[in-house]
């Protein structure tokens, strides 16, 4: 009910999809958010067991032209171990999105520990300068410990910081 989430909140962030398929309901969600006047940004659950390519082309073609209000958040949080897992692969998901969408409003949704595991120098191979890349990306922090959010490098500030993975009482969100 978006016209009811109105009312508690100016925008909502969908989930388009992951790997090689489009969330079910995601274009029926997309688009009664707009109809209710819901700002809309959505978020991919990047899958390392799909070509970050692919992966990009499906998430444009799940927002079918329509850009929404919001940042897109591409979700580095895989654990499947696949072949393409990594920050280059991230890389080349983040540019094909780009390629596709000039002028499309992104950002990284990751969670501390995760990114820091991910990006370690000494493990993943990351040179100081592609690291700096996803700088370039407003930050969505998932960082469940208050008072605040540990922001992982090479972000020194964060837009959106996820707090909880519980669904309050009313039923509207995390």
């Amino acid at each position: 009910d978006f016209q009811a989430l109105r009312q508690k909140s100016r925008g909502v962030i969908l989930r388009a999809g992951q790997n090689l398929w489009i969330d079910k309901t995601f274009r029926t969600n997309y688009a009664n958010a707009k109809s209710a006047g819901v700002l809309r940004g959505t978020y991919y659950f990047y899958d390392s067991r799909a070509d970050p390519k692919k992966q990009a082309e499906k998430w444009i073609e799940a927002l079918a032209g329509d850009y929404g209000e919001l940042e897109h958040f591409a979700d580095f949080e895989d654990s499947y171990g696949g072949k393409y897992h990594g920050w280059k692969h991230w890389y080349n998901f983040l540019e094909r999105v780009k390629e596709l969408a000039p002028g499309i409003k992104l950002g990284v949704y990751t969670g501390y520990y995760y990114w820091r595991e991910n990006t370690n120098y000494m493990t993943s191979g990351i040179t100081e300068a592609s690291l700096n890349y996803f700088a370039q990306y407003p930050l969505w922090i998932a960082w469940y410990n208050p008072p605040d959010p540990f922001i992982p490098a090479p972000w020194t500030k964060w837009l959106f910081w996820q707090y909880t993975d519980d669904y309050p009482s009313d039923g509207w969100g995390a």
